[in-house]
């Protein structure tokens, strides 16, 4: 029985006719694999930095309400220019000093248990 696909004649003869396609296939499905391991590790790295941020964003939240609720029970003038809050996910430094018009600066500077650091400046007026 003769076969009648041209494909089998190029597979038959021995002149290496097909390795330039096996691979180039090959280095196509090696790039491809390549480039997946390289999202996946990117997109991990992301992950934990995202994690790392809204951990920074609550310790933060966390200390405002603190330093807002020992205010409104206090209700006097600061003594203090450094107050440092411990959280069980991190420390909270607050440096403060009060400005002219009756304002307030301050620094709020929240460092994780990773040691990933978020510094943020405001200036209030009372």
């Amino acid at each position: 029985m003769q076969k009648h696909l041209p494909f089998t004649k190029i597979t038959q003869s021995e002149s290496g006719f097909l390795f330039p396609y096996v691979s180039f296939v090959a280095a196509i499905i090696l790039l491809s694999v390549i480039t997946g391991i390289t999202l996946y590790a990117n997109n991990t790295k992301m992950t934990t930095l995202q994690m790392e941020q809204i951990e920074l964003e609550t310790l933060h939240q966390m200390a405002y309400q603190t330093l807002v609720s020992e205010r409104n029970k206090n209700n006097s003038n600061p003594d203090k220019e450094v107050i440092q809050y411990e959280f069980p996910n991190g420390i909270v430094k607050i440096t403060y000093d009060v400005l002219e018009n009756n304002a307030m600066r301050y620094q709020f500077e929240a460092t994780t248990l990773s040691g990933n650091r978020k510094l943020s400046r405001y200036i209030l007026k009372e």
